[in-house]
């Protein structure tokens, strides 16, 4: 019996029980059968190529979470520029409220302290 070594040029296939070196001997298939066998033969096992499927499905999926993260971080980023720029808006517009209030303040203070006198000119 021929030794196994899985993936390489001896693995037995499940599904043609034959080997890939004998596959590849033979010469052009005299049968549609013989055709399938030979196809089965180069193409892998079922279990190989199932799991093959499945690592191919796990790196897009993996890839696909890198995207998501990254798109994410940078939306993150987004928002806390625009918090911040918002923040300082807020900023300088109290502080533009303070000055108009104190501006506010200090007319009524003085409209308090000297009574408006109207500048009539009486011509008699």
């Amino acid at each position: 019996m021929p030794p196994t070594i899985y993936g390489g040029l001896s693995h037995v296939y499940p599904m043609s029980f034959v080997t890939l070196t004998d596959a590849l001997k033979r010469g052009t298939p005299s049968s549609t059968r013989t055709r399938h066998l030979r196809s089965d033969a180069l193409r892998g096992c079922t279990n190989c190529a199932f799991l093959e499927r499945m690592i191919e499905d796990e790196r897009l999926a993996r890839r696909q979470a890198c995207c998501n993260s990254t798109k994410a971080h940078r939306r993150h980023l987004d928002m806390g520029s625009t918090l911040y720029e918002l923040g300082k808006s807020l900023q300088i517009v109290t502080d533009k409220l303070h000055t108009i209030e104190a501006f506010v303040e200090a007319a009524t203070d003085k409209a308090i302290i000297e009574p408006a006198v109207p500048n009539v000119i009486r011509i008699d």
